[in-house]
C-alpha cells in the first residue's frame, strides 16, 4: 500500500467539505475507508466524481486531509492540484477544476 501523499502537493478541502464529509461517513454503521476521486469519461467530455469507498485500490495512493482518507489514481492526481473541493448550498463543489471541451451543445 503506497504511503498517504502530503496535502501540499495535492488538491485542497475547505473546512465546510471536511465537516460535511465527517457528518455523512461517521454514523453510518459500516464507515467507509475514505472518498474515492476519479475521472469519469462521457460524451460531453470529462468529469470528476466522488464515490465512499470501501478501500484503496492498487492502482490508488491515498491522500489524508484532516482526517478524511481521499484515494485517487497517480495520473488524475495533476489535474486535481489546483483543485478546492468545498460543500456550499448542499452540494461539494470542486473549485478550480478545468473541464474538457466535449460534445454537448446547449
Amino acid at each position: 500500500m503506497d504511503q498517504p501523499l502530503s496535502t501540499t502537493t495535492a488538491f485542497r478541502v475547505s473546512n465546510t467539505a471536511v465537516e460535511k464529509f465527517m457528518e455523512i461517513m461517521d454514523p453510518m454503521e459500516e464507515r467507509p475507508a475514505g472518498v474515492r476521486i476519479f475521472n469519469a469519461a462521457g460524451c460531453c467530455g470529462s468529469f470528476v466524481q466522488m464515490e465512499l469507498a470501501e478501500g484503496q485500490k492498487p492502482d490508488e495512493v491515498q491522500i489524508n486531509i484532516q482526517d478524511v482518507p481521499f484515494f485517487v489514481a497517480p495520473d488524475f492526481l495533476p489535474q486535481l492540484t489546483p483543485v478546492t473541493i468545498d460543500f456550499a448550498e448542499g452540494s461539494f463543489r470542486l473549485l478550480g477544476f478545468e473541464r474538457s471541451e466535449g460534445c454537448c451543445g446547449g
